[in-house]
Formats: structure tokens, sequence, C-alpha cells
């Protein structure tokens, strides 16, 4: 794998990147916020995906960061935001905050009805990506954080599988010691 470009999206840390490098490999990060000072190019990943899976369903030719990746010298991981699929949001959507069944009035309704709506265009965007890898023939990991039980959402509407889950992240390095899947 040492001809490898590794492109490390939704990530703004270098955790991997610099990892990547010490061994030798081309490694940049994407994200846009640069609240490390190791994001290599800040962009806003969502609308790349955007134009790309237009580029591919339309026909278009508008340049993206995956215009030039090339399934035998890139490798995509992605930290796909994670907030509008992990277990406590879930919480939200049943209406349970502190165990205590809210009343549903009018505030209440609203902001549960656009958290459902964000929720529905993140996975929107999810799905675009994992088409465009897929498209491009693409090797990708999608790392994303594992819920507790089987009910994680990506677990259940993600049309790619799991591919390893790992309980304790804090073993191969990472700061936090969280359950994490891997498609």
């Amino acid at each position: 794998m040492s001809n490898y470009n590794f492109h490390c999206l939704f990530e703004q840390s270098g955790t991997f990147k610099n990892v990547f490098k010490e061994f030798g490999h081309n490694a940049w990060d994407y994200d846009i916020l640069n609240d490390y000072g190791q994001t290599d190019f800040q962009i806003d990943l969502f609308k790349e995906i955007e134009k790309e899976y237009s580029n591919i369903t339309q026909r278009g030719v508008e340049q993206t960061i995956f215009t030039n990746m090339k399934p035998n010298k890139d490798f995509i991981i992605a930290f796909f935001p994670c907030t509008h699929f992990a277990d406590a949001n879930q919480l939200q959507y049943r209406l349970l905050i502190g165990g205590k069944k809210l009343e549903l009035g009018q505030k209440e309704a609203e902001r549960l009805v656009r958290r459902n709506r964000d929720r529905a265009y993140y996975f929107e965007l999810y799905l675009k990506f994992c088409f465009i890898c897929k498209y491009k023939g693409m090797p990708t990991i999608i790392e994303n954080p594992a819920s507790s039980g089987d009910k994680n959402y990506l677990v259940m509407f993600s049309p790619i599988d799991v591919s390893f889950h790992e309980k304790d992240r804090s073993n191969f390095g990472d700061k936090f010691k969280k359950p994490t899947n891997f498609f």
C-alpha cells in the first residue's frame, strides 16, 4: 500500500494523517474547520459530495476533491458526522429527556421536525457519499460511533454493512474509549 494517497475526510486533528505520513505515505486532512491547525484542505465537504454526485448522475464536469482520485492510488477514510446517527439522537425522537416524557407542544414539535429534517439531510449526504465511492471504485472506510444496542441508525439503514466493530478505540491510540463501527 505504499503507493496510496490517504484522504482523511471530516478530519482536522491530523491524528491519522500524521501516522500515515510517518509511514511514508501522502496524506491530507479535509474539513470545513481548522481548529487544530492540521487541516490541509479547508473545504465544505457536503458541497463537494453534492457536486460530485451531480457530476456522476447528471454528467457534470465541475471539479471536486474526488475528480482525480483513482482506485489504485487513493484511499478515503471518512469520519462522517455522527451527531444525527448516535444513540443520544435516538432519544430525541422518542421524546425522552432525563427519563421524562415531554409535552408535545408547538415548540417541541417544531424542534423535532427540524431535527428529523436535519437527520434526513445528513443521511442523504451519507448515501450520496457511499454511491460516489462505489461508483468510482474507491477503497473507503467510514468511521462512525457504535450504539450500545443494535438500533444504531446507520447499522439499521446503511446500504453498507459494518465490516469491523471496535469496542474500545483507546486500544489503538485514540484518546476516547468508545465503541466504533467501521463501514
